[in-house]
């Protein structure tokens, strides 16, 4: 094709607008966002809208003064970081005061509120925090070398677990609606476990949606145990939440047929590539689960839910994930001969209506 010739409908103005400007824009987000979180202003900002307002008001007002006092930060560089803010238009001047700032209507929403089902800061601190792995992505194009999950940085790995337990959250709701009588259970004090529970986020959410069930997470990671150790301690829930630093083949030793609910939430695709391996997993979580018992799996699906129609930043993500990591993803036919196998009388996929983006795998004892 000619390069002066038009592809399809789009004009050359166009196409700077989308691949130049656009991307000059989102990066600066990214960067002013990252900072922004890291020295605390959003953290302040969402204080300070509790204080102010029981209804947390969509529009916070703040002086540069105040931040710079109240954060002990240097005048130059936040005036540097709230200009980025007024050029992107995240924050807009107060007309009634002057030197007053305030946020853009629906940024509350979308960048400070962190329990707003809008919040996108998880993902934008995500992008964040993946820039600083850059230099060892550039070098892998040369070796190959494929890294492993622990490599990743703590606060990389948090920032991730994070928005996978937003993504978690969704599936609680789904769930109720449609296993009412484990729900039930649970609600009466049943036992639930989530084999890689990571940082804790996940499991928080199941916590507070059923108060009364007996909650177990294992993981293999030390570093994420402790911190969720802390969350439970911080909670006082010792007595019905137990957090475990031990791998799923030893936990199955002593706790058959003890769970009537298992998360396994955005695992899967970190676990050893071996078809054999994760088949062993599933046959193992099989005899974790009670007679009634139900296997939550949340995992991507590759490709994606009517990804031509609905195409998905986080499915580019995935790609680097199934590169870097070596992580393998499934579809649903791929899935299905993954664990035919492993002696689940029934594997269900659970889907909400489309365009919502919540779906799981169900497989019953």
């Amino acid at each position: 094709m000619n390069q002066d010739e038009p592809d399809g409908d789009l004009t050359f103005e166009n196409a700077v607008q989308k691949y130049v400007i656009q991307s000059m824009f989102g990066f600066q987000v990214v960067l002013w966002f990252g900072l922004g979180r890291k020295i605390g202003i959003f953290d302040y900002l969402l204080t300070k809208a509790k204080k102010t307002s029981e209804n947390r008001e969509t529009a916070i007002t703040f002086t540069p003064e105040e931040l710079s006092r109240e954060l002990t930060l240097d005048t130059n560089y936040l005036e540097g970081w709230l200009q980025m803010g007024l050029v992107t238009g995240i924050f807009i001047h107060d007309k009634k005061h002057n030197y007053v700032l305030k946020t853009a209507p629906y940024i509350f929403e979308l960048l400070i509120d962190t329990t707003s089902r809008f919040y996108a800061g998880e993902y934008l601190g995500l992008f964040y925090t993946m820039a600083h792995s850059q230099e060892k992505i550039l070098s892998n194009f040369k070796t190959g070398k494929i890294n492993k999950h622990q490599s990743i940085p703590k606060e990389n790995r948090i920032t991730e677990h994070k928005l996978s337990a937003r993504l978690g959250k969704k599936h609680i709701q789904l769930f109720t609606e449609n296993y009412q009588m484990q729900s039930k259970i649970l609600h009466e004090g049943g036992y639930l476990l989530e084999v890689g529970c990571g940082f804790g986020f996940n499991l928080q959410n199941w916590a507070r949606a059923y108060p009364k069930a007996r909650i177990v997470g294992i993981d293999i990671d030390p570093e994420a145990v402790e911190e969720s150790k802390k969350k439970v301690s911080e909670e006082k829930e010792e007595k019905r939440i137990t957090i475990q630093f031990t791998d799923l083949k030893s936990h199955v030793k002593h706790n058959k047929g003890k769970y009537i609910v298992i998360l396994l939430h955005h695992v899967l695709h970190e676990m050893e590539q071996s078809e054999k391996n994760r088949q062993q997993v599933f046959k193992y979580l099989h005899q974790l689960l009670s007679e009634k018992g139900v296997l939550i799996v949340g995992e991507p699906m590759i490709p994606e839910l009517d990804v031509e129609k609905q195409p998905h930043f986080d499915l580019i993500l995935h790609k680097w994930y199934e590169i870097g990591f070596g992580s393998k993803f499934y579809d649903k036919k791929s899935f299905r001969e993954l664990v035919q196998d492993s002696s689940f009388s029934r594997v269900t996929f659970i889907q909400a209506p489309l365009p919502q983006r919540r779906y799981f795998w169900a497989l019953e004892k």
